[in-house]
């Protein structure tokens, strides 16, 4: 039997070990018997990594977390700016006119100048090339063929619509990612909120403790789909404050994490006392973040044709390479810089249908995770219907959600 099977029946055993409110501290959750509300939260939390120092006082990478993708977390932060959550804030500064005056004092750091650097610096070699050919031959009285620029104005059509469509189905694919993330926000939530609502609130010790399990394995889903998505991703050091340890190696050593967290909510639901019809209800939601994970996996296994895209740099760098030839009779040496620029403006476009064509790492899927934990952590803390004492407070008091070792 593989590891992961071993672990997911002791999830099981856990779900069927349900404490009694006897066996665990007992405290109320609601507005006026706040007080306690912080450890409820810290009762999730477990032990954290232990990290290795370099003698020097700073962390160093170790190996494991290495090969378990701590390095690629970090270059992903790095660029976390391309795509960011707006608020109103950002979108006043995003649409106030000196923007074209940051934007563009700002050029020598952008991303796709970085990128292309190299390009750019070969268009400008092969446009020195041709100006000190004609240059030496005019000094020489040498006649040499021109290029017309006619081939070159036929042309440029073509590549106008071969980039729109590149950057078009680029685009497109980004914004069925970004739609997916919204569908998994709202489904995570429906189905914390159901939880609230539909576990029995007969034993409020079982309820609180259900309620528990469902959110932090709600949590456990959306980081462990991001880790899988970006295929590297320290999925520990994210979960080292929701899950228990006993949980955490249980869904590490499953093979296909967000399935596995699936299961483990599916099991929950099937523990709660429940009614079938709100057991069918809340499992379309678990169905629904399947069918979400599966269309995230069709984008990142499925490119853009790479004969189209191989088509089209070869265009753009044949193309480029001829326009010095057409631009000397009526540049001069200003040829050189025109390229340049040209070059940059053509190759920017086809750069930037590239690189979002694969959305999982250009969208902010840590800020998606940590807003749906947040939200399942405020559904959690908040009571359904319950009656209250005359000072307002709660009649009973709910349980810590404290998970059994397996």
């Amino acid at each position: 039997m593989s590891a992961a099977a071993v672990s997911l029946r002791a999830v099981r055993s856990t779900l069927q070990n349900k404490p009694s409110l006897s066996q665990n501290k007992r405290f109320c959750t609601c507005q006026k018997c706040a007080t306690l509300r912080a450890p409820s939260k810290r009762s999730l939390a477990v032990r954290p990594m232990a990290s290795k120092s370099n003698g020097s006082g700073d962390s160093k990478t170790t190996e494991q977390e290495w090969e378990a993708g701590a390095w690629w977390d970090r270059q992903i932060a790095k660029g976390a700016d391309i795509v960011q959550n707006y608020g109103q804030a950002r979108w006043r500064e995003h649409e106030r006119p000196w923007r074209y005056w940051r934007h563009t004092v700002t050029l020598p750091e952008s991303r796709v100048l970085t990128q292309l650097t190299g390009p750019l610096l070969f268009i400008g070699a092969v446009a020195t090339a041709v100006c000190s050919v004609y240059s030496y031959a005019a000094a020489n009285a040498m006649v040499l063929p021109q290029l017309s620029m006619v081939p070159l104005t036929l042309t440029s059509s073509v590549i106008g619509l071969l980039l729109v469509f590149r950057t078009n189905t680029s685009f497109a694919r980004f914004w069925e990612a970004r739609s997916l993330w919204g569908l998994i926000v709202n489904r995570t939530r429906d189905m914390n909120r159901q939880s609230a609502t539909w576990f029995s609130k007969d034993d409020p010790a079982e309820h609180a403790y259900l309620r528990a399990i469902y959110q932090r394995w709600t949590a456990a889903f959306v980081y462990s789909l991001k880790c899988h998505l970006r295929e590297r991703g320290n999925l520990a050091s994210d979960l080292k404050n929701i899950l228990p340890p006993e949980e955490l190696s249980a869904l590490l050593a499953s093979k296909h994490r967000p399935l596995y967290c699936l299961q483990v909510l599916s099991e929950t639901i099937a523990s709660s006392k429940a009614t079938d019809y709100m057991k069918a209800v809340m499992d379309k939601n678990l169905t629904a973040l399947e069918d979400a994970a599966g269309a995230c996996e069709k984008i990142l296994r499925t490119a853009i044709p790479l004969s189209y895209t191989r088509h089209t740099s070869r265009f753009l760098v044949i193309w480029l390479t001829a326009l010095p030839l057409a631009l000397w009779s009526s540049c001069g040496w200003a040829t050189i810089p025109v390229s340049m620029l040209i070059g940059f403006c053509m190759l920017g476009i086809e750069f930037i249908g590239v690189i979002v064509e694969e959305p999982f790492k250009k969208l902010a899927l840590d800020a998606i995770c940590a807003t749906i934990h947040q939200n399942t952590l405020e559904l959690l803390d908040t009571h359904g219907p319950s009656r209250k004492n005359a000072d307002g407070t709660c009649a009973y008091e709910l349980v810590a959600p404290v998970v059994a070792a397996a």
